[in-house]
């Protein structure tokens, strides 16, 4: 399993955690269950995204991407941003989340849940860069071998 998606399942896990042990923590203090239920729902969520990702790895659910990034386009009011990357036989370009940092002529390998070309197309490219973002599992740079 990638370093990037471990620290991935790890933060959904401790992040959970850290949620019900406030939510436990309130309603100690104040007696506040509305918020010990929010906690306890929004923590059973975190957990469960976190095992379905580590499901998908286990069970090679993915598609690994490595290539070279050439280009990186940051629109100014969008919450993704569009990278071209250079594989063996092709060029790809992928809509990927703005606080992903890339760099340029470096080799990454990139996962996603499904292929980029896969996705449906639509009319409106707003959407469509919304549904690759959300089809983006995460990223490394990997270190030239020469």
């Amino acid at each position: 399993m990638p370093d990037i998606i471990f620290k991935r399942i790890m933060g959904g896990i401790l992040l959970g955690s850290g949620c019900l042990v406030v939510g436990v923590v309130s309603f100690i203090a104040y007696g506040d269950s509305v918020l010990l239920c929010l906690s306890v729902i929004v923590s059973a969520g975190m957990v469960l995204k976190a095992w379905l990702l580590c499901k998908r790895f286990k069970n090679n659910q993915f598609i690994k991407i490595v290539g070279v990034c050439t280009k990186v386009d940051r629109p100014l009011f969008s919450k993704t941003k569009s990278a071209e990357i250079q594989t063996d036989d092709k060029t790809m370009r992928v809509c990927i989340p703005k606080e992903t940092k890339l760099a340029v002529n470096k080799i990454y390998a990139f996962y996603f849940a499904k292929k980029p070309e896969e996705m449906p197309k639509s009319i409106n490219q707003r959407i469509a860069n919304k549904m690759n973002a959300d089809n983006f599992l995460g990223c490394e740079e990997i270190e030239d071998q020469l």
